[in-house]
């Protein structure tokens, strides 16, 4: 097989790279203008890719479940899926009970969570609305997701276009909130094409827990020509895919939801050399492709550490080894405790203690009345106080719009797109007060470090 790969890598700010006048993209830093059209570029309005005409689904589901569970998580899937057998586990589990269709659900012992895994074909024969409810059910049974594919599939008889699209849009330095993509053209030992794709971001513990792939079904499966079944995928892993699983569950209209959360991992802006995106207008063919969707960005939340979360991590990942040692060595917790430690004290100032301390320490005064800190750093009464939430200096003061220098009220503004701020009539971009004296002082440091930089070199000149 004969495989054509590009990666691009050089993405450092999500797409905020410098671009040539002629719309091709600068190799090495540089580039000459030219006012030849570039014929071969796509148009600006993708014709077969319309998405009021698109199908939306789930396309893959991994879900983690406490261990009391397995049984009616089994014979829940068994109903619809069929009879299961015992195999070996995998992924670090013990066991497994794997289902005919590719579904199985893997497991260890009570001290480990059970993993339920539901492939592409299995999601296809369960259907969305039956994948719905496995999800609700697990969720109310205290369970999470880890994985969730949304997909988007394209139909037209003539070309879709929307893979060579986006991978000119990625070439033409449009691409946001990632940092890396990648175009792949596979052919067989015949010189037929049997794969054509773009990938946006990464997988695993290095990403986002956003990934996207833009492939062509229709050469995977043999259905269709090359062009005519376009499929865009977005995979969401560990939070991510859980909080997306949430708004499902929740939502009067899941696939509206789906559909503006699969589209909203990624955004396109035209490269206008600015380094802000805001400042940056949405590209047109994405804007057109969008419609009258929403997009919708999940990010990854970093979870503030409580103690019951620490609590449930010690238990689940650290006592169980220490225990082990103990009762196979004849020792107690405390002397195995000693033999990683040794004599250090490692414990940290109380300004850089975690809230989990901060919560074991009130816990303990709530309960033990005659407690008393060993080395107070706060008043009594105060060990964990409350945070309450202020207004920001934005959802109280008037916007003046850069661009048609209207003042804009709070309630005026909307939000669109990730997060950015824009007037009503979606082309301009609001800068208060605060975020104007702050843009002014960046302006005059850097004016003042070039100048700087100037009198330095004229110095080595002309001395």
């Amino acid at each position: 097989m004969n495989l054509n790969t590009q990666t691009s890598t050089d993405n450092p700010t999500g797409g905020n790279a410098e671009r040539s006048p002629s719309g091709i993209p600068a190799v090495g830093g540089s580039y000459e203008p030219s006012t030849v059209p570039d014929s071969t570029c796509p148009p600006s309005v993708i014709r077969g890719a319309k998405l009021h005409d698109a199908e939306i689904g789930i396309d893959w589901l991994r879900l983690i479940l406490p261990y009391n569970y397995l049984q009616d998580i089994a014979d829940k899937l068994k109903d619809d899926l069929g009879m299961y057998f015992s195999k070996p586990g995998m992924w670090g589990y013990r066991e497994r009970y794997q289902y005919a269709c590719g579904a199985f659900v893997t497991f260890t012992d009570k001290y480990r969570e059970v993993c339920i895994e539901l492939p592409g074909d299995t999601c296809h024969q369960l259907g969305n609305e039956k994948l719905l409810d496995i999800m609700t059910w697990v969720f109310e049974h205290f369970g999470r997701a880890t994985r969730l594919d949304i997909s988007v599939d394209f139909r037209c008889d003539d070309t879709v276009g929307l893979i060579d699209r986006v991978h000119q849009a990625c070439m033409d330095r449009e691409l946001c909130r990632f940092r890396k993509w990648g175009y792949i053209d596979e052919y067989g030992a015949d010189g037929a094409p049997s794969g054509h794709s773009v990938q946006l971001g990464r997988r695993g513990k290095n990403g986002s827990g956003r990934y996207i792939r833009i492939y062509d079904k229709g050469l995977q499966t043999g259905d269709a020509e090359r062009g005519q079944w376009e499929r865009w995928e977005t995979e969401f892993s560990d939070e991510v895919a859980s909080q997306v699983c949430m708004r499902l569950i929740e939502s009067d209209d899941w696939k509206l939801d789906a559909c503006a959360r699969a589209l909203g991992a990624v955004d396109f802006r035209e490269n206008t050399g600015s380094k802000s995106l805001d400042r940056r207008p949405i590209a047109e063919w994405w804007d057109n492709l969008l419609d009258n969707i929403k997009p919708v960005l999940v990010k990854l939340k970093r979870q503030k550490t409580t103690l019951d979360r620490y609590t449930n991590w010690l238990r689940r990942s650290v006592l169980p080894s220490l225990h082990t040692m103990a009762k196979q060595s004849g020792q107690d917790l405390q002397e195995v405790l000693r033999y990683f430690t040794g004599d250090v004290n490692l414990s940290k100032p109380m300004e850089k203690a975690s809230a989990a301390v901060w919560e074991y320490l009130n816990e303990l005064a709530n309960t033990k009345p005659a407690f008393v800190m060993a080395e107070p750093w706060r008043r009594p009464g105060e060990i964990f106080p409350e945070q309450t939430p202020r207004p920001t200096f934005a959802q109280t003061t008037d916007g003046v719009c850069v661009v048609c220098h209207q003042t804009i009220k709070p309630e005026d503004q909307i939000v669109r797109y990730g997060g950015t701020n824009q007037c009503k009539c979606r082309s301009c971009v609001i800068e208060t007060p605060e975020d104007k004296a702050k843009r002014k002082a960046r302006e005059q440091a850097q004016r003042g470090a070039k100048e700087n930089q100037s009198n330095k070199q004229f110095n080595l000149t002309y001395m």
